[in-house]
């Protein structure tokens, strides 16, 4: 948040699977309060990038509210960011899925907007190989103190591998309105309302990847994926249709 500075952090040591050094994708759904633009700063989503050198990946949104994703290590910097604004000004105060998927050998980016590929720019092309630093994982932030989301932000999965076109366009119409997703005659209809508790703890387990949910803790599953929503204050309950 903006005006509070308030944003999700999870040091470095008390994480399992979010230090990717493979190809990955991270997912996420995002109400902004206002554009970049309009506050005329940078807002990060997603990061394990820090000022002591300790810089691994981050998603961002840009002044010209355009999203740009980056991978890093000692060689260098590799990234891409979307030709046009990710966000316009009927985004503000609405839910949009964001989604990026990254080969970082072939230095290949596809970005997403609610299941539909956008057009990307690959900018840098620096290194092939992300560095497995000690920065916390933030969420809501680029960094430490610095370039906050002005909005909030819900279910946001990092996965360790490639998503398709289709599993990211599946994911987004299932999310967004999950009660007409499926339809069929005789199915029974049935509704899920997961409870989130607001405490920090962590329970790391071997996974590849994590799942944060919008509480701030951290309880991955033996899948290859993790789902990680925020706390409350950054996140709606994990029951709300993304659906306008």
């Amino acid at each position: 948040e903006l005006s509070s500075s308030e944003y999700l952090s999870i040091v470095d040591a008390s994480q399992t699977g979010l230090d990717i050094v493979t190809d990955f994708t991270f997912k996420m759904w995002v109400k902004l309060e206002q554009l970049p633009s309009t506050a005329t700063t940078i807002m990060g989503l997603i990061s394990k990038d820090d000022a002591s050198g300790q810089r691994s990946y981050h998603m961002r949104i840009s002044t010209a509210d355009k999203l740009l994703v980056s991978y890093l290590d000692t060689a260098g910097e590799t990234s891409s960011g979307s030709d046009d604004a990710i966000f316009v000004v009927g985004d503000v105060g609405n839910w949009v899925h964001i989604a990026t998927s990254v080969d970082i050998s072939a230095k290949t980016f596809e970005i997403y907007k609610n299941g539909s590929l956008v057009a990307d720019t690959v900018s840098q092309t620096g290194t092939t190989t992300i560095k497995n630093g000690t920065a916390p994982f933030l969420i809501g932030a680029l960094t430490t103190g610095l370039q906050y989301l002005d909005g909030v932000i819900d279910e946001t999965r990092v996965h360790s591998t490639i998503l398709s076109a289709d599993w990211i366009a599946t994911e987004y119409n299932n999310q967004n309105s999950p009660s007409t997703f499926i339809t069929g005659a005789g199915l029974q209809s049935s509704s899920v309302s997961p409870s989130v508790s607001p405490s920090a703890s962590l329970s790391p387990s071997a996974s590849s990847s994590a799942s944060l949910s919008p509480s701030g803790s951290l309880s991955p599953s033996a899948s290859s994926s993790a789902s990680l929503s925020p706390s409350a204050s950054l996140s709606p309950s994990a029951s709300e249709s993304k659906s306008q």
